[in-house]
């Protein structure tokens, strides 16, 4: 038995799935995964990527997953897969495929597996690997995706208006009246259909780091920063980078979108000088990470001057900032999904977070026991997201009349890439440039792709 791709990340979630058409058997590294398992007669010895290096299966069996494809799901066996928990990641075979009477087509940076003309898989490349486009189907953490995907078609409209927001914390919002302009009156009980968006922008993601509560007993006494990058491809303007600054007590967050870390200690003092004005008191703690953006003469001499205690944390260990991570982790999955949503250049990666921390700040979470949003403990007032639209939908922006002749249009078409503090932020696509404007109207799409319910594909 031999495997070449076991050296994969060893970040990857327990529930990815990678292709190796040098695995003679798929091979699956968590028990949770298979509805059935037997141990083997004889264990089985698989040669990994290094040399000379074997590890053992001792346990086979069936698994069942979903394969998303084109926004459906489609039901699939893999029969005969090998139990080998000390794999990094999962591994579909090639090979059993192929003896199972189908075959796998790799083209234009993607694969696709097919019985006979009909699409009942694919894998598209990540960090030079083809991953399955795989969820769970038993009593794995990703079965949760699925749900997460699924919404009640009343909901749809709202789900998308804030960033794929789950229909639990919609209803949340409305109950404990943590919000005004948001109305579900008219959601009702209708027949769930699922979200490709949110399957596309969160199947691969990795448990949480654990949940940690306040640290803190007052605004600004902490705050966790993290600078996430570089982001490919470049965003508008060459942005390469984004930075995120969180306050402990109320879990409000800000974004800075930057080119190079070197930015950072600007974007700091930005929010250093914006926060203490709007507060009239001084930051007490900073918690980074080691990064030369942090532990250098110039921030340290910044914080030293202002009276903020910085609290670095051990090199090569984000989990010792759990927040920051989660936060990241959690903006990250919006844009995602919004730009899934939107079919926009991904070059607006940067306005899709800028969007995500906004609808955040707008947001129950648990930290603060869905009991408010950091928006209110913030700004001493509950938000209206009255204003709230899809990102990415049409906008046609009005033109006053003192800037237009007789017979020019009245308004332009743009596109809806965010919000600011007196208006929405539009993409115009003539001038290639994001301007801020109020007096608009919208046309928003609720289409979401609906689930078909197919026979099992079999492996």
């Amino acid at each position: 038995e031999v495997c070449f791709v076991s050296e994969a990340n060893p970040q990857q979630a327990r529930t990815r799935w990678f292709i190796d058409s040098g695995a003679t058997d798929h091979l699956v590294r968590d028990k949770e995964l298979f509805c059935e398992l037997h141990r083997l007669k004889k264990p089985i010895e698989i040669a990994v990527a290094k040399d000379g290096e074997t590890i053992q299966a001792e346990h086979s069996g069936t698994v069942k997953v979903v394969a998303v494809v084109d926004g459906k799901r489609v039901n699939c066996t893999i029969k005969d897969a090998l139990y080998v928990p000390k794999l990094r990641c999962n591994l579909f075979s090639v090979l059993r495929v192929e003896q199972a009477g189908m075959r796998v087509v790799f083209e234009d940076g993607k694969a696709t597996v097919y019985s006979g003309s009909e699409i009942v898989a694919c894998a598209t490349v990540q960090n030079k690997l083809y991953e399955m486009n795989f969820l769970a189907r038993h009593g794995t953490e990703d079965s949760s995706l699925l749900t997460c995907g699924r919404v009640r078609k009343g909901f749809v409209l709202w789900h998308r208006r804030f960033g794929h927001l789950n229909e639990q914390s919609l209803k949340c919002l409305v109950q404990k009246e943590m919000v005004s302009g948001l109305d579900l009156s008219t959601a009702g009980t209708d027949d769930t259909v699922v979200c490709e968006s949110c399957v596309v922008g969160k199947q691969t993601r990795k448990p949480h780091p654990p949940r940690e509560g306040r640290r803190s007993s007052r605004v600004l006494e902490l705050v966790h920063t993290d600078v996430c990058g570089p982001v490919s491809p470049e965003g508008l303007d060459g942005m390469k980078y984004f930075v995120t600054f969180i306050d402990d007590w109320t879990h409000f967050v800000m974004v800075y979108l930057i080119r190079s870390k070197d930015e950072v200690m600007e974007c700091f003092e930005e929010y250093e000088a914006l926060v203490t004005a709007k507060f009239e008191r001084p930051i007490s703690r900073l918690k980074c990470d080691n990064g030369g953006e942090y532990r250098n003469k110039r921030f340290e001499g910044f914080c030293k001057k202002k009276g903020i205690r910085m609290e670095p944390t051990v090199p090569y260990t984000p989990e010792m900032n759990p927040l920051s991570e989660r936060m990241n982790r959690t903006l990250v999955e919006k844009a995602r999904a919004m730009l899934a949503d939107a079919g926009v250049d991904k070059k607006f990666w940067g306005e899709t977070m800028l969007t995500a921390a906004y609808l955040t700040n707008r947001s129950p979470t648990a930290a603060l026991e869905m009991k408010k949003t950091p928006y209110e403990l913030w700004e001493s007032k509950k938000p209206d997201v009255s204003n709230i639209r899809v990102f990415g939908s049409d906008v046609f922006v009005h033109v006053p009349k003192e800037l237009r002749r007789k017979l020019d249009d009245k308004a332009w078409k743009g596109t809806l890439v965010g919000y600011s503090h007196n208006g929405y932020r539009v993409w115009d696509p003539k001038k290639r440039t994001v301007v801020t404007a109020r007096d608009v109207d919208f046309v928003e799409s609720v289409a979401v792709q609906q689930q078909v319910a197919q026979p099992d594909s079999q492996f």
